[in-house]
C-alpha cells in the first residue's frame, strides 16, 4: 500500500508537462519507431522527469510506459480514468495464489469489505529458504525460477507451471490519494489482509516457458493478454491500434509497436541522469538520494552503510588465514528486519529504499576496491558484488580471500558491481556441468532496439529479464582483435525470414499482402510468391504468364517500368515471377504491398510513402521499407555477388562484415562477437589483403565515432548467439551497428517529384500532429461532424463501431504550421 515519502513530491510540475487529456498525446507512432524530432523526444523527458518526481515510489520502466500511455497527471498526481476501467482489473489477495502479476500490472487490491484499485509498483522474490536477517543459501542466488535445490531444476513434463513466492507493493494512490488512509491500513494488517509492511505476499504461477523472462517481457506479456483490452481502449490518449498500418491488428504487429514504445521510454528515462539513478529498471531522483545520505534517522544513509559493510565482514572468518565460504545477503530483507527502521519502510517507502541501498552498495564498492587484486580495502581481503537483482530485493554475494590466497579471484569481464552474476547458483551446479568459461551467467538488459545517445547510466537489469526496449553495460569488447588461427569460423545467416511475407487481408475477391524486395530480387530479377499466399489463391499456379504492374507512390514510372509480361516458374520447391527487370528506384529494403484479384491474370505490387520522409545513415528515404533488410543487403557485399575489395578501406570491410553476418534484431541493428571480426572479415571480403593492424586501428575510430557500438549477446551451449542476452547463458561482447535515423521536415522533400496526382505536391514545412481525444469542459459536447470524423478514423484504423467517448472531443489529423 502507499504512504508517500516527505520531501520529494512537487506540489506543481515544472512548466510546460504534459497534462493528459489537455495536451496532444505524448506517445507517437514516430516513437514506436525510435524516431522523433528533438521536441518530441524533449516533451517526453520533461514528462519522465515529473513522474520520477512525483511518484512516491521509484519508478520502473513499465510503470514509465504506463504514466504516458495512460496518462498519469503529475500534477493532479494521479490517472484521471480514460481506459481505465477498475472492475477489468485482475483481483490479488495477500497470501493468495494467483496469475503472474508483473511490476506496472493495474489490480485490485482484495482488502476484504472491498476491492481497491491499484498499480504494481515494485516486486521481488520471497522465496521461504531467504532468512529473516538477510542471510540467503548460496544455491538460491542466480537460481532458475524452477530451482528446487542445490544444482536441481523441476523439469518434469508434468511439473505445470512454476510457482514463485514474491513480495508485491502496491500504490492504492495511482488513481487518486486516500483510497486507503493509514488507519485502514493498520486495520488490514491485523487482519492479515498485508502483510506488517503493507505489502502483498503471494504465491505467483509461471508459465513454464516464460519463468526465466525478463520483467519487461512479463510485462508485455501480460499487456498483450490480460490487459489487452486496456491497450486498445478508445478512451487512451491514443490507443495501440493507432501506431499500426491499416489492416495490420495482428498479436505480433500489436507486440512490435508495444516493444517499441517500451524501448523508446526506457531509453528516455535512462536520459535522465543529471536528474535521477537508476537501479535496474527502476528510477528514482538524486534529491532523494542525497536527502536519504543526509538523513542521521534510522533509515538514512549511516544505516544503509553499516548493512552493507555488514554484509562484507560477514564473509571475514575468524582465522583471517583460512578459506571460507562465500556468504550471501539480501538487503532488501536485512533492511526489514531492522526494527527501528521500520516505520520507515512502509508501503512504497520501502521500494524506494531499497533502491537506495544499491546504489549506495555499488558507490561503496566502487570507491573502495583495489583495482589490482578486486578486493576492499575494509573490510580487507573481501570481495563484494551483486549476485542476484530479484531475491529478497537484490542478493550481494561477498567472498574472503586469505593474504597468501593464490586463487584467481572470479572474472567477471570487467563488468560493473551492480551487474548480478548468479556466482551462487552455478556454484551449486555438479562439476560435470558446463559452465561459462569466461564469465558467468548475467541477466539481461532490458533494452532491444533504436539508441540514444549514450548517457553514461545504461544499467544492466535483472531478469528473475529486454529489453525493451534496449542498452547494455558500458563494458567494452576486446579492440585489439584475435589472428585469424585464434577465431572460429562464423556461420553465414539464411536469414530465411526476411524473406517472409505478411498477410494483410484476403477476402472473396482478392488477397493482399506485403513483401520486402531483397537484393536477390534485384540482382535476378525476380519476384517470390510464397506458398501461403498461393493457398490462398489456387488458380495462380495454374497461370504460366502474368502481368506484374508496378507503382512507385509519389513517382511516375516509364510504362516500361511499370508493366512487365513475367513467367510463373517453379524452382527449388518455391514459385516466383521472373522474366522482368525492377526500375532502378526499387532497391532492397522497400516494403511493396502485393494485390491479386482472383481469376485475374494481373498482379499488382505498389510502394508506399512513409508519414514522414526519415534520414538513415545519410540516405533519404521516404518509402516504408524493412530495416532488417536495408541493414543486410544495403551493405557494401552480397554472398551471391562478385565484389572487387582491393580498393575498400578498412572501415568499409568492418561495417560491411557486421552488416553481412552480424544478428539482426528488429530495428535493424547488426551484432557480430568481436572476437571473430577479423575471421569474418576474410569470410565476407575473401580477395582482402587488409593486414590486422588496419583493421584494429579502424575498428577503434569507428567505436570512438559512434559508427559501431558496443553490446553484449549470450550464447548458448551449442554456440548459438543470442541477443538480447539470455539469463544463465555465457555473455559475449558484442560489436553492433546501428542505423543513424532521424526524421526529415517534409519540406525536404517538397517539389522533388512533381505532377499532377503526386502526393508529394504541397507538402508544407511544419509539422504532423496526430489525431487525439481531448476532455470537453462540463456542459459542453462534441459537434456532429466530430464525431464523424471519429469514427471515420477509427474505420481507416481497423477499428469498426468506435464512438466519441462522453465528455470528450475529437481532434482529427492536421499539419500545423512551423
Amino acid at each position: 500500500m502507499n504512504e508517500h515519502r516527505s520531501g520529494e513530491t512537487s506540489p506543481v510540475p515544472p512548466d510546460g508537462v504534459w497534462r493528459p487529456y489537455d495536451d496532444p498525446p505524448l506517445l507517437t507512432p514516430e516513437l514506436a519507431q525510435g524516431l522523433a524530432d528533438d521536441r518530441r523526444v524533449a516533451a517526453l523527458r520533461r514528462y519522465l522527469l515529473s513522474l520520477v518526481t512525483a511518484r512516491a515510489a521509484p519508478v520502473h520502466v513499465a510503470v514509465a510506459f504506463n504514466g504516458a500511455f495512460f496518462g498519469f497527471d503529475t500534477l493532479a498526481g494521479g490517472y484521471p480514468g480514460g481506459p481505465l476501467e477498475f472492475d477489468r482489473f485482475p483481483e490479488v489477495a495477500h497470501g493468495s495464489v494467483t496469475g503472474a502479476l508483473p511490476v506496472g500490472a493495474m489490480v485490485r487490491v482484495g482488502t476484504g469489505a472491498a476491492l481497491v484499485p491499484g498499480e504494481v509498483m515494485y516486486k521481488e522474490g520471497a522465496h521461504p529458504d531467504c532468512g529473516p536477517e538477510g542471510d540467503v543459501p548460496a544455491w538460491l542466488s542466480g537460481a532458475p525460477a524452477d530451482a528446487v535445490g542445490p544444482g536441481r531444476r523441476d523439469r518434469t513434463e508434468a511439473a505445470g507451471p512454476v510457482e514463485s513466492r514474491e513480495r508485491l507493493v502496491v500504490d492504492t494512490d495511482a488513481f487518486g490519494a486516500g483510497l486507503v488512509r493509514p488507519a485502514q491500513v493498520n486495520r488490514l494488517r491485523r487482519k492479515n489482509r498485508l502483510d506488517e509492511f503493507g505489502h502483498l505476499t503471494v504465491t505467483a504461477r509461471h508459465p513454464r516457458e516464460r519463468a526465466d523472462g525478463s520483467e519487461l517481457e512479463h510485462y508485455m506479456h501480460h499487456m498483450l493478454t490480460t490487459g489487452r483490452e486496456l491497450l486498445l481502449s478508445e478512451l487512451a490518449p491514443m490507443p495501440l491500434t493507432a501506431f499500426l498500418p491499416p489492416g495490420s491488428h495482428d498479436g505480433e504487429a500489436l507486440e512490435m509497436a508495444l516493444r517499441g514504445l517500451l524501448t523508446t521510454v526506457s531509453q528516455v528515462l535512462r536520459s535522465l541522469e543529471s536528474e535521477t539513478r537508476m537501479w535496474g529498471y527502476y528510477a528514482f531522483t538524486r534529491k532523494s538520494f542525497t536527502a536519504r545520505m543526509q538523513d542521521g534517522g534510522p533509515m538514512g544513509g549511516q544505516v544503509l552503510e553499516s548493512v552493507v559493510i555488514s554484509a562484507a565482514k560477514a564473509a571475514v572468518p575468524r582465522d583471517r588465514n583460512s578459506t571460507a565460504p562465500a556468504v550471501y545477503t539480501a538487503l532488501g530483507t536485512a533492511l526489514r528486519s531492522r526494527q527501528d527502521g521500520a516505520p520507515l519502510l512502509q508501503g512504497v517507502a520501502y521500494p524506494l529504499a531499497v533502491c537506495h541501498a544499491h546504489a549506495l552498495a555499488a558507490d561503496l564498492v566502487t570507491r573502495e576496491t583495489d583495482e589490482t587484486t578486486g578486493l576492499l580495502h575494509s573490510p580487507e581481503g573481501v570481495r563484494l558484488r551483486l549476485d542476484d537483482r530479484w531475491q529478497g530485493g537484490g542478493v550481494w554475494r561477498a567472498e574472503y580471500r586469505p593474504p597468501d590466497s593464490r586463487e584467481p579471484v572470479h572474472d567477471d569481464a570487467g563488468l560493473p558491481v551492480d551487474v548480478p552474476l548468479g556466482q551462487g547458483w552455478w556454484d551449486s551446479l555438479p562439476r560435470t556441468a558446463e559452465r561459462p568459461k569466461e564469465t558467468p551467467a548475467v541477466v539481461p538488459h532490458p533494452e532491444s532496439g533504436p539508441e540514444l545517445p549514450p548517457t553514461g547510466q545504461d544499467e544492466p537489469a535483472n531478469g528473475a529479464l529486454p529489453s525493451p526496449s534496449g542498452a547494455m553495460t558500458d563494458a567494452t569488447p576486446r579492440r585489439q582483435l584475435p589472428g585469424p588461427d585464434q577465431q572460429r569460423a562464423y556461420e553465414w545467416p539464411e536469414d530465411e525470414d526476411l524473406d517472409d511475407c505478411r498477410l494483410v487481408s484476403v477476402a472473396d475477391s482478392q488477397i493482399s499482402w506485403s513483401q520486402s524486395l531483397r537484393l536477390s530480387h534485384t540482382v535476378e530479377g525476380f519476384l517470390p510468391i510464397p506458398a501461403r499466399i498461393l493457398e490462398k489463391a489456387p488458380g495462380l499456379p495454374g497461370e504460366t504468364s502474368l502481368r506484374l504492374v508496378l507503382r512507385h507512390e509519389g513517382h511516375r514510372l516509364d510504362p516500361d517500368d511499370a508493366d512487365h509480361d513475367t513467367t510463373l516458374e517453379s524452382h527449388r520447391g518455391q514459385y516466383r515471377l521472373t522474366g522482368f527487370e525492377w526500375p532502378l528506384m526499387f532497391y532492397p529494403g522497400l516494403c511493396l504491398r502485393m494485390t491479386h484479384r482472383h481469376g485475374s491474370r494481373v498482379i499488382n505490387a505498389e510502394t508506399m510513402l512513409l508519414s514522414a520522409p526519415e534520414m538513415v545513415d545519410g540516405e533519404l528515404i521516404e518509402h516504408c521499407y524493412d530495416r532488417r533488410v536495408l541493414t543486410r543487403d544495403g551493405a557494401c557485399h552480397s554472398r551471391r555477388s562478385s565484389l572487387h575489395t582491393a580498393d575498400l578501406s578498412p572501415e568499409r570491410l568492418l561495417l560491411g562484415t557486421v552488416r553481412r553476418l552480424g544478428l539482426l534484431d528488429n530495428y535493424g541493428r547488426a551484432m557480430l562477437p568481436g572476437d571473430r571480426l577479423l575471421n569474418a572479415v576474410r569470410q565476407v571480403f575473401p580477395g582482402t589483403r587488409g593486414e590486422q593492424g588496419a583493421l584494429n586501428s579502424a575498428l577503434d575510430r569507428m567505436l570512438a565515432d559512434g559508427i559501431l557500438v558496443t553490446e553484449h549477446g549470450s550464447e548458448d551451449g551449442c554456440g548459438r548467439l543470442h541477443y538480447p542476452p539470455r539469463p544463465r547463458e555465457k555473455l559475449v561482447p558484442l560489436v553492433c551497428y546501428v542505423p543513424e535515423r532521424r526524421p526529415v521536415s517534409s519540406s525536404v522533400t517538397a517539389g522533388r517529384h512533381g505532377g499532377a496526382g503526386d502526393r508529394s505536391t504541397g507538402r508544407r514545412s511544419g509539422h504532423q500532429v496526430t489525431g487525439h481525444l481531448r476532455k470537453l469542459p462540463p456542459g459542453q459536447r462534441a459537434s456532429d461532424g466530430q464525431r464523424a470524423a471519429y469514427r471515420r478514423d477509427r474505420e481507416l484504423l481497423g477499428m469498426t463501431d468506435a464512438e466519441l467517448p462522453p465528455r470528450h472531443t475529437y481532434v482529427p489529423p492536421h499539419q500545423r504550421s512551423g
